[in-house]
């Protein structure tokens, strides 16, 4: 039996994360830091209703497809580079953590090419956010990667 879909939203990445920003290296390490931090305790939030609805443990999973949909408000042109440049804060936050000084939420192994296979895309919305799907990859087999798994209650889908 393959994992369900754990589908969860996070906050915008802050502006200070772009590459086009031009502010001081520590203002954006500082902006990077809280913005993982926020993204990891929602991951584990995610993650915990996830258990509890399926009745299973996450094991981090070896080869995944991450989707990244970054929800704007507004009309502006986006570089989808810039965007996933903005995110990897995110990407570490849920990644398994590579040393003993460092946090991850464990829903994937590592945020590598040789783990992780990414999409992203840009949708308007009501609210900015970044909706984030994780699955495993090949498990469902050309299914849009973010439709809501039918089978899961949805306390699971988050909003």
């Amino acid at each position: 039996m393959s994992t369900p879909d754990l589908i969860f939203k996070v906050d915008f990445p802050p502006t200070d994360l772009s590459s086009n920003a031009r502010v001081h290296w520590s203002v954006k390490a500082r902006a990077a830091a809280m913005y993982k931090e926020v993204c990891y305790y929602l991951a584990l939030s995610a993650r915990n209703r996830w258990e509890l609805a399926t009745g299973y443990k996450w094991e981090p999973i070896e080869k995944a497809v991450v989707s990244l949909v970054f929800l704007v408000a507004d009309k502006r042109e986006r570089d989808v580079d810039n965007l996933v440049a903005m995110a990897k804060p995110l990407l570490d936050a849920i990644q398994c953590p590579r040393s003993s000084k460092e946090y991850g939420a464990r829903l994937i192994v590592a945020d590598d090419a040789q783990h992780m296979e990414l999409t992203c895309r840009v949708e308007q919305a009501a609210k900015f956010g970044v909706s984030v799907t994780i699955r495993e990859s090949g498990s469902y087999g050309g299914r849009d990667e973010h439709q809501t798994t039918p089978h899961l209650p949805a306390v699971l889908r988050t909003s």
